[in-house]
């Protein structure tokens, strides 16, 4: 057995992928690719997908299951559209590859102040202190 420890998709039995590649060949008469996203047979898919979702994660009623394609990128824009939403301003210390791939999307959605800029060479480890709140 293989183990995958990766940032990406994880490792799905034998049993998933076989129903998935026969839903493409063959979903009610038509390729599951073909059918419209609007077709009751896909509407039916996606209400049991959210459904099953929901009684997985024990989702609270009033609460939507939103699916989304995106990875770290997609929640970097969300973390910054949830700090930015009153006042479109959100302060970010830059630590490396990660934090500046944050810092790109928050740019995109309002003030980003930057408190620690990256070092373009790692000679001493970075030594945070207390910042002050930015001003409003």
């Amino acid at each position: 057995m293989k183990h995958n420890f990766g940032a990406g998709p994880c490792i799905l039995p034998q049993a998933v992928f076989k129903e998935a590649a026969e839903a493409v060949l063959d979903f009610n008469g038509l390729s599951i690719l073909e059918v419209s996203h609007r077709h009751k047979d896909f509407v039916a898919v996606m209400d049991e997908a959210v459904a099953l979702t929901k009684k997985a994660l024990n989702v609270p009623s009033g609460y939507a299951v939103v699916f989304l394609q995106g990875g770290a990128t997609l929640g970097f824009t969300i973390a910054a559209l949830n700090m930015m939403r009153d006042r479109k301003r959100a302060g970010y210390m830059n630590t490396g590859t990660w934090a500046s791939g944050a810092i790109k999307e928050a740019k995109k959605v309002g003030i980003m102040l930057m408190y620690l800029p990256v070092q373009k060479k790692k000679t001493s480890p970075i030594s945070l202190r207390i910042i002050p709140s930015p001003p409003m």
